[in-house]
């Protein structure tokens, strides 16, 4: 089964509190907090949800660029396919 990507989302949002969806893990922040507050408690806990966004986003990249690649082969194969018919086509015309 082929990877599934999702992007940090905010899935539910109530005062203080949101949780996070990245790469099929949940993450639960007090977003207020993170922003109002220099406890170092929330500076990790931020650092952490950023660190997960930026692995995220190398393998999001990755894959893109991994289906333009796969996609450009594709192409290539149909192209080389109908060139090799043509090739056929011309021998059989020179035999005949």
């Amino acid at each position: 089964m082929p990877p599934v990507m999702f992007s940090v989302v905010t899935k539910y949002h109530k005062g203080r509190h949101s949780l996070f969806l990245c790469n099929s893990e949940i993450f639960y922040a007090f977003t207020q907090d993170i922003l109002r507050s220099p406890s170092e408690c929330h500076d990790d806990t931020l650092q952490f949800i950023l660190e997960k966004q930026r692995e995220f986003n190398h393998k999001e990249i990755f894959y893109k660029q991994l289906q333009k690649t796969t996609a450009t082969m594709v192409d290539s194969l149909e192209h080389s396919q109908s060139d090799l018919e043509d090739l056929i086509n011309k021998l059989g015309d020179i035999n005949n």
